[in-house]
């Protein structure tokens, strides 16, 4: 304990050099050259009353009379014993037990260092909190006690908090939309929140028409027209202790419009005077798309049905030779396809024609004559004229 004191005036004499302090009970002394003076040996709890004498060449002095009777008081004492261990994710709790021997003391409990997923109750003395991934590691801690009379008790301690393994996270927001014909593309981001942590990559569900890239993430193709709607998938990421983390999602292609097909084959002969008939097919491949079938070229000895498709004539002998033939398919967005031929009409040999008008009278005596005109209509034929019956005066 610590005793103030008023030193008594000089009043001639032998110097002052000390003061000697007394307690009672007890008799404990202490010697200090001024106030004030640091007593020893108390009790906490017991009261005490002090005398203090002048020292000097000539010895003590007489004690001065008695002080009021004091009580020395005692800084409090921190009994528990603090929990160093956490583990990540779970959570944490220590009670701060403090005491003071000093009878009717009370105290006040603090944080005077404190990591931040720690938070301190005063009033129970309850430090807690659960520790995230990233705590992982060794935390500083000091907690206080304080009396009345601003004596303290400190705790110091460090918290060490083990790591629990954590799942892969994917951090990448996914491309749900692809057009026809045009080239998709989406990478794959996951991260672990575990430090040294790899992480694989792979597909779980996916279309025929996609391929994934392990070691890039990378997912990627070009949808045809048989691929318009949407798709399924499922994309995974899995860390070195095998927990993973899933992205499901569906990708929604548009349709982009395609020319009709032209899937029948043209007949590109026919014969004189025999009935030609060729059908157009043409389909296509958009779903819900109706087909307008037209000519476009056409010869004059043929006729074309638009409603089935059905190019159809008779070539006579003026149609011997080729024919252009073009025939078109249309759809609903005035997308085409055509199909561009030629008909070589084979020609059939023709009698020949006899084109004269004979005569068919004559008089005794007079000179008859009458001439023969006869042709062919194939091109090149000649023609040989003879008598099949004749009179002899002819």
């Amino acid at each position: 304990a610590t005793v103030s004191f008023s030193a008594p005036a000089f009043t001639g004499g032998d110097a002052i050099t000390g003061y000697s302090l007394v307690s009672t009970p007890g008799g404990i002394t202490a010697s200090g050259t001024s106030s004030p003076i640091t007593i020893m040996g108390l009790t906490n709890g017991t009261s005490y009353s002090f005398t203090v004498a002048a020292i000097n060449s000539a010895g003590t002095g007489s004690p001065s009379t008695a002080s009021n009777a004091v009580k020395p008081n005692g800084a409090p004492v921190i009994s528990s014993t603090a929990l160093t261990s956490a583990t990540q994710d779970a959570a944490y709790s220590y009670t701060l037990v403090a005491t003071d021997s000093d009878v009717g003391d009370s105290l006040t409990l603090s944080a005077v260092t404190l990591p931040s997923w720690l938070s301190f109750n005063a009033a129970t003395g309850v430090l807690s909190g659960t520790p995230t991934n990233a705590n992982v590691g060794s935390h500083a801690v000091v907690l206080r006690a304080t009396d009345v009379d601003g004596l303290t008790a400190e705790q110091s301690f460090s918290i060490v908090v083990a790591n629990v393994n954590d799942a892969p996270t994917i951090t990448s927001s996914a491309q749900t939309s692809a057009t026809q014909d045009a080239a998709y593309s989406y990478t794959l981001v996951a991260t672990d929140s575990d430090v040294g942590d790899s992480v694989t990559l792979s597909v779980v569900t996916l279309p025929s028409w996609l391929s994934f890239n392990a070691a890039t993430g990378v997912l990627s193709g070009t949808p045809t027209n048989a691929n318009v709607g949407s798709h399924a998938v499922v994309l995974r990421a899995t860390d070195v202790d095998g927990l993973t983390a899933e992205q499901s999602f569906s990708i929604v292609v548009a349709n982009v419009n395609d020319a009709p097909t032209i899937s029948s084959t043209a007949l590109t002969s026919a014969t004189q005077d025999a009935a030609y008939s060729y059908t157009l097919v043409a389909t296509d491949s958009d779903v819900g798309d109706s087909l307008t079938l037209s000519a476009v070229t056409l010869p004059s000895w043929l006729s074309f049905n638009a409603a089935t498709g059905v190019l159809s004539g008779t070539p006579t002998n003026a149609n011997v030779g080729s024919h252009a033939v073009v025939l078109r398919a249309t759809d609903v967005d005035g997308l085409t396809a055509e199909q561009s031929f030629s008909i070589v009409v084979a020609n059939v040999n023709d009698a020949p024609t006899i084109s004269s008008t004979a005569l068919t009278s004559a008089t005794q005596d007079a000179a008859y004559s009458y001439t023969l005109v006869a042709s062919d209509s194939d091109v090149g034929d000649s023609v040989t004229l003879s008598a099949v019956t004749l009179p002899s005066w002819l």
